[in-house]
Order: structure tokens, then C-alpha cells, then sequence
């Protein structure tokens, strides 16, 4: 096991026993809103629906763009996870992790998640506050407790409320590894300092210039 997955095994979080929270929305770092340290999907669930949401004109980029670096933040968490075959967390069972098949739909109510580029619906608008704070922010907005399955959605700001245009930058080189960042909240991986892309003010740093 290398050491990026030896970091990953121990900032994955479960909460003992199944006591998982339920309802509510909940941000994948926790300073937003509440924390929520648990995955969104276990073993038991075989099959994830996503769906990708773009303001082509606020964001900078197009759907067929985005669809393609989301599907590459997927693959790499899966790949990431593979080598981890189980994370034994009661001594009495083994719970894997990134073995869905990741599926995009178009959008409904039906859909687990949602990647949202530059747009936002009302609720959201108005439960995550001020925008201007965010480059980007992955929030679980329910939680089955009998099936353990999450849905909630990823967001990435506007290209014009964040400084220097971000994501027309490099060629949208900084999209994918924003993605990551937040995709990484879906599978349970918390803010650590010890991978530089799971570092809290990493999509900050990045989209600012600091990291170039």
C-alpha cells in the first residue's frame, strides 16, 4: 500500500456502529454547515447516479469539458480506493469503499449526484450563503439510514466571482483538480494537511495563484 493510500485509510471516518447522522444538510469539510465524515456510498450500494448541470457562459467551460474531467475525479478516488480492500472499522465486518459503478443521467429527483457548474437553484442559493467565499463545495443533502446512501451535490463557482478566471485558465487545467478535492468528501476523505489536494484551503490556493 503507498503512501498516499496508507493517508487516505486514516482520514476516511466512520462513525461506529452505524450511527450515522440523518437529514440536514451537511458540508463534506464540515466548516460550511455541519460536519459529515462518513461516506456517501458503502458496498451494499452497487450502482451511483450523477447527473452535470453547467452555465457554459458563467463557468467558461462546456458540458462535454466538465462531463469528462468529472468522470476523471471519479475514476481516480476509485482507483485510489481499490488498493484499500477493506477498512475493518468495529473488528466485526469489512466495509468497501469506490466499488459503484458511476453512472451519468440527466438530472432529476431520482439522481444521487449533482456536479453544478456556475448555477445554482434557489435552496441552494440560499443555504449556502455568501458565494464570493467559495471556489468550490461538496454538501450531502439527505441521508437513507435503513439503505446507508447519501445524494447532495458538487458545486463550482462562477469563473467571474472568483479572481483571475480560474477555470479558463491553463486550458481548464484547474477544474480536475478541484473536482478531486470535493470528490474526495463523497468517498469520506476529510481535510488533511498530509495530501496537498485534501488540504482545506486547497481549491483557494490553487485558483489564486499560490500553488503555481
Amino acid at each position: 500500500m503507498n503512501r498516499l493510500n496508507k493517508i487516505i485509510l486514516t482520514s476516511v471516518t466512520l462513525l461506529s456502529q452505524f450511527s450515522f447522522a440523518s437529514g440536514g444538510w451537511t458540508s463534506g469539510g464540515g466548516e460550511l454547515i455541519r460536519d459529515a465524515h462518513n461516506p456517501w456510498f458503502l458496498s451494499n450500494t452497487k450502482s451511483v447516479s450523477y447527473c452535470v448541470q453547467v452555465d457554459e457562459k458563467e463557468f467558461g467551460q462546456s458540458k462535454d469539458f466538465v462531463s469528462k474531467q468529472v468522470h476523471k475525479a471519479l475514476e481516480f478516488w476509485k482507483l485510489q480506493l481499490s488498493e484499500l480492500s477493506y477498512l475493518n472499522y468495529t473488528g466485526d465486518g469489512a466495509i468497501k469503499l469506490g466499488t459503484q459503478t458511476f453512472t451519468e443521467t440527466n438530472c432529476d429527483l431520482a439522481t444521487d449526484i449533482k456536479f453544478q457548474f456556475g448555477q445554482l437553484d434557489s435552496e441552494q442559493t440560499v443555504n449556502l450563503g455568501d458565494l464570493s467565499k467559495i471556489v468550490g463545495v461538496t454538501v450531502r443533502t439527505d441521508y437513507d439510514r435503513v439503505n446507508l446512501k447519501a445524494k447532495g451535490f458538487v458545486f463550482l463557482n462562477k469563473n467571474s466571482t472568483l479572481n483571475n478566471a480560474p477555470w479558463t485558465q491553463i486550458n481548464g487545467g484547474m477544474v480536475l483538480p478541484v473536482l478531486i478535492h470535493e470528490v474526495g468528501h463523497v468517498f469520506g476523505v476529510q481535510h488533511t494537511e498530509q495530501i496537498q489536494f485534501m488540504a482545506d484551503d486547497f481549491p483557494e490556493r490553487l485558483v489564486s495563484g499560490e500553488l503555481s
